[in-house]
């Protein structure tokens, strides 16, 4: 698969070492590299800003943070070459994660995780992918088209903090505006959403 995506793509100038990894060097990577749209690479900095957002208001700590800023800007890289590849709208976060790997030396399996399941969700997630899976659904521009889902989810977030819940709410959402679209939902939103449905309190 890596072979197939080195051959498909522009890898001049993407290859870099995570310290070095600033805003800026990463979003010229999405326009130049990854060939992101301006209106696909402002999404992407304004998923960075929430999942800080959210990540700050869990913990402090730096190498942390500092995962959810490389994994929020990333979360995107692979759209474009999932569309050239036929795939489904779900698998440019698969796609990304390789990307990511393969292209900037990131072995670190909570960044990987986090680009790769942004979009379906997954059981067993890890802080930084609900960190990650919540940013991408609730930046500032969602709140247009889903202004009471976004307040339901931030409530847990921030005012109680569930994150575990906010994760449920997000996937029923999820899974909920896929079918309102009629397209095809994902079976790991269905099995993300079963396992934190059974992470709830009891009534």
């Amino acid at each position: 698969m890596i072979m197939i995506l080195r051959d498909m793509r522009n890898t001049s100038g993407a290859k870099a070492m995570w310290d070095n990894l600033s805003n800026e060097s990463i979003l010229s990577m999405l326009e130049k590299s990854y060939f992101l749209s301006e209106k696909r690479i402002l999404h992407s900095v304004r998923v960075m800003e929430t999942a800080l957002k959210i990540g700050m208001s869990f913990t402090t700590d730096q190498e942390i943070l500092e995962k959810i800023r490389i994994a929020a800007l990333l979360h995107d890289c692979g759209k474009e070459l999932a569309k050239k590849m036929n795939l489904s709208e779900t698998e440019h976060g698969y796609i990304g994660a390789i990307l990511v790997e393969d292209d900037l030396d990131i072995e670190d399996l909570d960044i990987l995780r986090a680009i790769s399941n942004h979009t379906t969700g997954d059981v067993f997630m890890g802080f930084i992918e609900k960190v990650i899976f919540l940013a991408d659904m609730t930046e500032p521009m969602r709140m247009e088209y889903f202004a009471d889902k976004i307040e339901a989810i931030n409530k847990f977030l921030f005012e109680f903090k569930k994150i575990d819940i906010a994760v449920h709410l997000g996937l029923v959402f999820k899974i909920a505006e896929t079918e309102r679209k009629m397209k095809c939902v994902s079976p790991k939103s269905k099995l993300a959403e079963d396992y934190y449905l059974g992470k709830l309190p009891c009534p």
